[in-house]
């Protein structure tokens, strides 16, 4: 078992204003004391060194049919 988190963005004009980071630390500790993984997916490069800085330490990379570059990525359950 673990968690997907489906969806999680923020508005450009809410960027580096901490939201997404509350968000999930809040997250993290439910999961935590639940102890499970969260998984989650981004089609964005640019959100690989955000989650990995937030504790998400595997990555799968992969293409959709279309040629859509997706990265599958895990934060270990604590």
């Amino acid at each position: 078992p673990y968690w997907y988190l489906g969806v999680l963005a923020t508005h450009p004009s809410s960027h580096n204003q901490g939201l997404a980071s509350g968000l999930l630390a809040h997250t993290f500790a439910i999961a935590d004391e639940a102890h499970l993984a969260c998984w989650l997916e981004t089609e964005e490069p640019e959100n690989l060194t955000f989650y990995e800085n937030r504790g998400f330490t595997e990555s799968i990379e992969f293409a959709l049919p279309d040629g859509t570059r997706v990265w599958w990525m895990g934060r270990p359950a604590r």
